[in-house]
């Protein structure tokens, strides 16, 4: 994808990986080094969002989530 992209001039990806909410592995290993070496090989830049992790927001979320559940 990132090949095709930049033959077409997008030279800035930024990528979102909403089916994830922590870091892990996939994420560090396909996105923050395979990924990123090869927009370096097509001279483009490439940024991830950060992961959800611990957020108070998103703890604060799931807590509300469970809370109402039981």
């Amino acid at each position: 994808m990132i090949d095709n992209c930049t033959a077409i001039g997008v030279r800035k990806f930024v990528v979102v990986p909403i089916g994830f909410v922590c870091d892990h592995t996939e994420i560090l290993f396909d996105i923050d080094v395979q990924a990123a070496q090869t927009a370096r090989e097509f001279s483009a830049s490439l940024r991830r969002t950060e992961s959800l992790n611990t957020s108070p927001t998103f703890i604060a979320a799931l807590e509300q989530l469970v809370r109402g559940a039981l």
